[in-house]
């Protein structure tokens, strides 16, 4: 059974607005209604959990806290972002995942890193590229 986490859930809303019974039997979701400030009592509360909920931008998630849970296979947050989640080291833990390096390979990707002035340069020249074949095409906007 996967152990999932609602960290920072102190109204206690977790259970309430997910339908958890059609996942019975197949997760387990605890709420952790009080703030933990300790990072170390954090990794601890948190160990061996396959899902964190990060209900909150309180507790941040860096490399280091992301290194000391192995079991987790899933981190989700409520909002639009969560300016305290590494989302640099998620994504590269995620591409370690032989199942999530598989599943991009079935899917025709091949993971990796691109320094962020190599990946702007690919974009630019895609946006270029991609312009002209639309402009070319006679295709116009609305």
């Amino acid at each position: 059974m996967l152990r999932c986490v609602a960290l920072d859930d102190y109204q206690n809303v977790a259970r309430k607005f997910g339908d958890w019974d059609r996942l019975k039997g197949r997760v387990e979701l605890h709420s952790i209604t009080e703030y933990i400030p300790d990072r170390d009592a954090v990794a601890a509360a948190l160990k061996g959990a396959d899902i964190v909920i990060a209900m909150r931008e309180r507790t941040p998630f860096d490399r280091a806290l992301l290194a000391e849970l192995p079991d987790l296979k899933l981190l989700i947050t409520t909002g639009l972002k969560n300016a305290s989640i590494d989302v640099k080291a998620a994504t590269e833990r995620a591409l370690q995942s032989p199942d999530v390096a598989e599943s991009m390979k079935q899917g025709g990707f091949e993971p990796g890193f691109m320094p962020l002035d190599e990946v702007e340069r690919f974009i630019k020249g895609e946006y270029q590229r991609w312009g002209e074949v639309i402009r070319g095409a006679g295709i116009k906007p609305g």
